[in-house]
């Protein structure tokens, strides 16, 4: 539903300027005087899309100028603009504690510095050229967010070097209007050196067995001029005592690296051998396990559960950053990556084609939708991820427990297809180019897709089986001994082939906690393990993803498990979008003022629940092809536009914008809702062909 505007019009446009410039530069060397031509409004202005007032765009890799060639009819190369493209640093970030009265701050050196890293207070960050200065903060406290206690608002400044070859740092002065850039705020540090910042609020720190920081004799304090000056205390003599030899490590074949893993995973989540939880503080090298921890009664909330609350800004540069390094042609037209699809088979199409050998995720998608008229600028490409990453969890067959507790359900056929392999290539191409995140993962499904172990604690809702899941449920609430055998005794039985095998007449009321762990992992881990390995591998390989689970595992799990932060509700909405209206006291205004505080109240009563049965999901898709925030953000900055046609609300998709009538302003609000309801609701497809 995007109307892309001929080629030829560019070289028409291109010549009448050339033309217009060689005329007014001739007349003004002809008439002795040196003034700038003047080109008219009208020819000066060119855009790739025309759809009603124009909206300011945020350039994104994905949407870089077009290549032309020696299109335009003037024969002269274009210029490249400085827009068209994201500059992305990644550096290392070092937080230093909050210090008193100690002007300038030295370096951190040798020992010192080790303190800091093991106080987590040394990091990675990523700066692009479309950050704010709030989202390059945001980006900062992520890195430090357990220090700093996940405090959005929580005080730092940044450190610059007192000077050339000055090793002290101190807080730079501004002024009142000052705000840092992205560029700037790359320069306090390079590729070797880090960016150092100043908490202005006390941190919340591991011990460390050594000093403290402050009193550390590594700290290089800087005198009044700047000057370095150790307090290092002079060398001992080293004793003649020789050092142990380190122990050669003895390299394993992949079968014993593989079965050493599998054995290392099983002991660190279950434990069977121990006959009571005393028994297990015994052994040293036990302790040092990763264990699974969890309580007793199901927790449904999300918020309960410990859902972590990401924070999208960040990922989402994150994932820009990662398109420059992986995607190719993404400026170029003609190369990119087609793929047809029927709406009413969109799996099995999907499936079908990116199975094939030749098909390229590293291309952008070109997406046709077989019977629909439409032109792939983004739109297209976004709805076709977004339905995917509904239908293949709930109507595919090969996961159980969407919308929250999506696990693979064991299927041999489909492993022989490679269809789980499939499903994690199309997650990771919907991450990278521009598609929403699938959030439907159990949590332990996604622990062991980025950490390849299970962090999370048991939930219930986890298990498929409805009459296991009730069972464990009224063993969970039993309190007498001989109750709780009698009860497992009847009705899990399943707790043997799961891996239990403590006899019923030894079981103990502490030994509820045991068979829940079991049975649970069992349905989550151990039965469809051959499908969550293919499942990893396919995500893991396409577009280099591994990259991104080993340098941002939390943002990679928030965009898999089960999380609200990439939900949208009313007040996102409202906020994202920016009205395109007439001037002020014209009588458009008034029209437009009008329809729009009729849009607003639309949004936030499908916020609260209407009884029409729109959400802000289906909204979010009618205007946008995604029914929430893809995970690169959108590529442009939505807009609400008017016009005097009568019409129904009309959307672009591509461009993330949607088009009311001013004549809407004369209509009672029940009407507009009606109409609204309609549009929605019947917004399926982008048209019918001929």
């Amino acid at each position: 539903m995007v109307t892309t505007m001929a080629e030829g019009s560019i070289s028409v446009n291109v010549g009448v300027l050339s033309s217009a410039l060689a005329v007014a530069i001739q007349q003004a060397a002809s008439s002795g005087q040196s003034q700038s031509p003047q080109v008219p409004a009208n020819q000066s202005q060119h855009t790739s899309s025309q759809r009603g007032p124009s909206s300011a765009r945020v350039i994104l890799p994905s949407y870089l100028k077009r290549k032309r060639g020696s299109e335009g009819g003037s024969g002269q190369k274009k210029s490249k603009s400085k827009e068209s493209t994201l500059q992305v640093w990644d550096r290392d970030i070092v937080c230093i504690p909050k210090k008193d009265g100690e002007s300038p701050i030295s370096f951190p050196r040798g020992k010192s510095r080790a303190k800091l890293a093991s106080k987590g207070l040394m990091g990675k960050i990523c700066l692009t050229s479309l950050m704010t200065e709030n989202e390059m903060e945001m980006e900062v406290r992520s890195v430090f967010s357990r220090q700093m206690r996940s405090q959005e608002d929580f005080p730092f400044v940044f450190l610059q070097c007192t000077g050339a070859g000055s090793k002290s740092l101190t807080i730079p002065s501004k002024s009142a209007t000052f705000t840092w850039t992205p560029q700037q705020v790359a320069k306090l540090g390079t590729n070797k050196n880090p960016i150092y910042i100043l908490a202005q609020d006390e941190l919340t720190l591991p011990d460390v067995e050594d000093s403290d920081l402050e009193s550390g004799n590594d700290w290089e304090h800087a005198g009044k001029d700047g000057s370095r000056k150790s307090e290092e205390t002079p060398p001992t003599s080293v004793s003649n005592t020789s050092k142990k030899p380190r122990p050669q490590s003895i390299k394993k074949t992949p079968k014993e690296e593989s079965a050493h893993r599998s054995y290392d995973v099983y002991r660190s989540l279950i434990d069977l051998t121990q006959e009571s939880p005393d028994d297990m503080s015994g052994s040293g090298t036990d302790d040092e396990l990763p264990k699974v921890e969890f309580s007793l009664a199901p927790q449904r909330d999300l918020e309960e559960r410990g859902v972590r609350k990401t924070n999208p800004i960040v990922s989402k540069h994150v994932v820009l950053q990662h398109q420059l390094r992986v995607l190719t042609g993404a400026a170029d037209e003609e190369d990119r990556q087609r793929i047809c699809v029927r709406r009413s088979h969109i799996v099995q199409d999907a499936l079908c084609a990116f199975a094939k050998p030749s098909f390229h995720t590293s291309k952008m998608l070109k997406v046709t939708f077989i019977g629909e008229i439409s032109v792939d600028d983004g739109g297209p490409r976004r709805e076709l991820f977004s339905v995917l990453m509904r239908e293949l969890f709930d109507k595919s067959g090969l996961f159980t427990g969407w919308p929250e507790n999506a696990v693979p359900v064991h299927n041999v056929h489909a492993l022989a297809e490679n269809k789980f392999y499939i499903t994690g290539k199309i997650v990771a191409t919907s991450l990278v180019q521009g598609g929403p995140p699938p959030v439907c993962f159990s949590r332990a499904v996604a622990d062991y897709i980025v950490f390849d172990e299970v962090r999370s604690s048991p939930d219930l809702q986890d298990i498929p089986d409805f009459e296991v899941r009730q069972n464990l449920e009224k063993m969970l609430t039993i309190v007498n001994v001989e109750e709780l055998r009698s009860f497992t005794d009847e009705h899990l039985e399943l707790r043997f082939e799961c891996g239990y095998q403590k006899p019923t007449s030894s079981l103990q009321i502490s030994d509820k906690e045991e068979i829940l762990k079991t049975v649970w992992l069992h349905f989550v881990y151990f039965l469809p393990l051959a499908e969550l390995q293919q499942l990893r591998k396919g995500l893991r390989e396409t577009l280099q993803l591994e990259i991104l689970m080993v340098q941002y595992p939390d943002d990679m799990h928030s965009f898999l498990a089960t999380s609200i932060a990439f939900d949208v509700d009313g007040g996102d909405l409202l906020d994202w979008f920016v009205a395109s209206y007439s001037e002020r006291g014209s009588n458009k205004r008034k029209s437009e003022e009008a329809v729009y505080l009729m849009w607003s109240n639309y949004v936030m009563d499908c916020s609260d629940g209407d009884e029409s049965g729109v959400s802000i999901g289906d909204i979010l898709q009618f205007i946008s092809g995604s029914r929430r925030l893809p995970a690169a953000g959108f590529p442009c900055i939505p807009s609400v536009h008017f016009t005097n046609e009568k019409i129904l609300p009309k959307t672009s998709t591509c461009d993330v914008s949607i088009t009311f009538p001013r004549s809407f302003d004369e209509l009672p609000y029940e009407m507009f809702k009606k109409k609204m309801d309609m549009s929605v609701l019947d917004s399926a497809g982008f048209g019918g062909g001929p």
